[in-house]
């Protein structure tokens, strides 16, 4: 199963796609959120993995989250072209051909 989140490509797909107006929405309802880029590795393909921690408390609830994800990005002429999110580091490694 791909548990990659969404894809957005290009910039105003990515202003106008659901990743975005989700984090959007979720960003409105934390009193707190981090996101500490933790590793980056560059694919034999020429995309590069981030693997990041994020860590948020709900503004209502109070509940606390700590979560490791990671990122893949294409990069076009030196931009960031599409992000493709993953809930875990091994299965964004096995999406650019690596293994841990």
């Amino acid at each position: 199963m791909d548990a990659a989140a969404d894809v957005a490509r290009g910039e105003r797909a990515a202003r106008q796609g659901r990743f975005i107006a989700a984090w959007t929405h979720l960003v409105r309802e934390w009193d707190y959120h981090r996101v500490e880029a933790e590793e980056v590795i560059d694919a034999p393909d020429g995309r590069v993995l981030v693997t990041a921690r994020l860590t948020v408390r709900g503004r209502r609830s109070g509940a606390e989250i700590d979560h490791k994800g990671a990122g893949v990005y294409e990069i076009t002429e030196g931009k960031i072209s599409a992000i493709t999110a993953y809930l875990d580091r091994a299965e964004a490694l096995e999406a650019v051909g690596l293994r841990e």
